[in-house]
């Protein structure tokens, strides 16, 4: 009895109903799979590699009223328009505020969703398309299902978009991909067009056909642009149904139901191309300018790259080299160039294994896109790679089927999951840090700009600026014209004290970068610290001009003018700094020492305590509340303060003198004031 017609989703659903039991028990083995693989991941943070961007400082996720919804379906986030996803990580922000063990749990529990629907179009298309069901054909049929959906669950490639929260769109696309496609191979009847649905003209049963598979397309397009691919799988499922029915896969039944989903992909692809949102400014080459020329022959070479990743995967890291194929005479374009041949025998001797034949052209349909046939700023990526291993599921399993009497075999195919389930957990560790994430990449591409930049600001923000440094230095070598780099490695080498190294590399970047409120305060600042007070005033005021409410530029702009003896102008800028930000330290500590100098000691007290209810180890301020203290003779809260700014830093002269002469029951002290500290720009 041939399959894929009425009878042959008669006898899909009779073997799905009569084997329900054992179906939810394979679910089960590929849940608690999955949960084994990736559970660990539910103790990682955030990673710094766009989490930062979709989730910590993301407000399109903090509101899930009718407004907010309008503002995530009407707007971009970071270069692309994905709603969907929004709206997934607004869920989880709903639920779990910025804690990132739920972020990741819905991760997990969505990759293992979609492991159990590509155990459930395997097995459907190992019925539908002509398997024996029936005896002992069973346990076997539904092990080369089971097989097919572990594989697509713990292959290493999978880590990327499991792991990490930024490839959630990977895992809502796939989801409704195969949704899609689970539901067209339900409703669709006969691919030839020879039914009573009328396919070529169009009538109820035909809409009824197409509703679903047409939602579920909608959903996976505004999730990922890759969605777009999806009326091609139902086209190539129609084909690979009318190959299960030994007829010709030509005609207007092989569009059955595609009509609003092609409309679909056409307006996500033409929405995707008219993106003229910047990418990030640590982008090594622009591809999305590269030349016909180039195009075509960077297609072959990442169609190489990519197709060797899935058969071995090793060294997988989250940003390759993007490296744009210049010569026909290059590796990889021949390579390349064998590979795509050689996919194409074998597509053709897989017109007998109509499941084969369904799993082949599941890869190339899905693998288009990220192979640079639709332009793409990044040339490669593993979670490029998550929907066409679906692909390979499928046609592992129409390979299997014939094979899976042998005992070696199945022996063969556990220890291919295991060997697979060992490098995932490998992989997943790089994942668990941001630290560790950027210093794997790093050793494995010492030359990944990327990685440089991202571990500096990591390392800055915990204070070890000798090595953020270096990676900074790395990232302005490896990209001359990276003005972000040099603006940082001067603000780094500022905290260092290194002033006059520091002036070059922000001259530098004042000739690179775009109009920045944050360079023109840090040049103001290191300018000032040499006490260059008249050119800082300039870089103050082109700060404010930028960004009026910028509360680094005010506090600095009033440590210049109160050392050029303009205190009233000086406290005015101090007040509008607290007016941004009222726990800014600086701004209270510079605003008392202005007060105290013009005997307003209580209100001096007051900002004094309000920088150390904000910033308690400020050893400045601890020394200078202690001054203005011991001035109101209170001396033993004057020493418990000198005390601490000596605990708080070292070496701290004055405060060391200060607290031997009350100890020594001296009865003066020095009225040297510690220098006010100017205030850094803000990351």
């Amino acid at each position: 009895m041939c399959a894929g017609g009425p009878e042959g989703g008669r006898r899909v659903d009779r073997v799905l109903s009569t084997s329900g039991a054992r179906h939810i028990a394979a679910a089960l083995v590929i849940a608690a799979t999955v949960l084994a693989v990736f559970g660990p991941a539910l103790g990682y943070g955030f990673s710094y590699y766009d989490d930062n961007y979709q989730v910590l400082n993301n407000p399109l996720i903090r509101d899930l009223s009718p407004r907010g919804l309008a503002r995530m379906f009407t707007r971009r986030s970071l270069t692309s328009y994905y709603p969907v996803r929004v709206l997934s990580l607004a869920f989880d922000y709903a639920v779990w505020g910025a804690r990132p063990a739920g972020y990741h749990l819905t991760s997990v529990l969505l990759h293992a969703l979609n492991a159990v629907l590509v155990y459930g179009l395997c097995v459907r298309l190992c019925v539908g398309f002509g398997a024996r069901t029936g005896g002992r054909q069973a346990p076997r049929m539904r092990f080369v299902a089971l097989f097919g959906a572990l594989l697509f669950a713990v292959h290493p490639v999978v880590v990327e978009p499991v792991v990490w929260v930024g490839g959630r769109e990977e895992l809502l696309m796939v989801l409704f991909v195969l949704c899609a496609l689970l539901a067209h191979a339900r409703r669709a009847a006969p691919a030839d067009g020879r039914d009573n649905t009328n396919a070529a003209g169009g009538g109820p049963a035909t809409l009824r056909v197409a509703v679903w598979p047409s939602i579920f397309c909608v959903l996976a397009c505004l999730s990922n642009v890759v969605g777009a691919v999806t009326p091609l799988l139902v086209v190539a499922h129609n084909a690979a149904a009318a190959l299960a029915r030994r007829t010709r896969p030509l005609g207007a039944g092989l569009f059955r139901g595609t009509a609003v989903m092609w409309a679909v992909a056409v307006v996500t692809i033409v929405v995707k191309l008219s993106d003229s949102a910047a990418t990030a400014d640590y982008e090594i080459v622009d591809t999305l300018r590269m030349t016909a020329g180039q195009r075509v022959l960077t297609v072959f070479s990442a169609y190489w790259l990519n197709v060797t990743t899935v058969l071995w995967p090793r060294t997988l890291v989250a940003m390759y080299p993007k490296t744009v194929a210049e010569s026909v005479l290059e590796p990889g374009v021949w390579l390349g160039g064998g590979a795509v041949l050689c996919t194409a025998w074998c597509l053709w001797g897989a017109l007998r294994r109509p499941v084969v034949a369904f799993g082949l052209l599941w890869f190339l349909c899905a693998l288009a896109p990220a192979a640079q046939v639709l332009p793409h700023h990044i040339l490669r990526a593993d979670r490029f790679l998550y929907l066409p291993l679906v692909g390979v599921a499928c046609a592992v399993c129409g390979l299997l089927r014939p094979a899976v009497r042998s005992r070696a075999a199945g022996a063969l195919c556990v220890a291919v999951l295991l060997v697979l389930g060992l490098r995932s957990v490998r992989q997943r560790r790089f994942w668990h840090d941001s630290m560790t994430l950027f210093a794997h990449e790093l050793s494995v591409n010492p030359e990944n700009l990327a990685s440089h930049y991202n571990l500096a600001n990591l390392l800055a923000k915990e204070g070890r600026l000798k090595e953020a440094v270096q990676h900074y230095a790395e990232a302005a070598r490896l990209r001359p014209d990276f003005g972000t780099a040099e603006k940082k490695l001067g603000a780094a080498l500022t905290e260092l004290g290194q002033i006059d190294a520091a002036l070059v590399h922000f001259s530098r970047a004042l000739a690179l970068s775009r109009p920045d409120p944050d360079l023109h305060s840090n040049v103001g600042a290191a300018l000032a610290s040499r006490g260059r007070l008249r050119e800082a005033l300039p870089h103050y005021s082109r700060a404010l001009a930028l960004a009026p409410r910028h509360k680094s530029a005010h506090c600095n702009l009033g440590v210049a003018l109160a050392a050029l003896g303009k205190e009233a102008d000086a406290k005015k800028h101090y007040s509008k700094a607290l007016e941004v930000d009222p726990q800014y330290a600086d701004a209270h500590n510079n605003l008392a020492i202005v007060l105290a100098a013009e005997g307003e000691r209580h209100e001096a007290i007051r900002h004094y305590s309000a920088a150390l209810a904000a910033k308690p180890g400020y050893a400045d301020a601890h020394f200078n509340l202690g001054v203005v203290l011991l001035e109101a003779g209170n001396t033993a809260e004057a020493a418990a303060h000198f005390s601490e700014a000596v605990r708080y830093k070292k070496p701290f002269p004055q405060a060391e003198h200060a607290l031997a002469l009350l100890r020594g029951r001296k009865s003066e002290v020095g009225s040297r004031k510690s220098e006010v500290r100017d205030a850094e720009g803000e990351p």
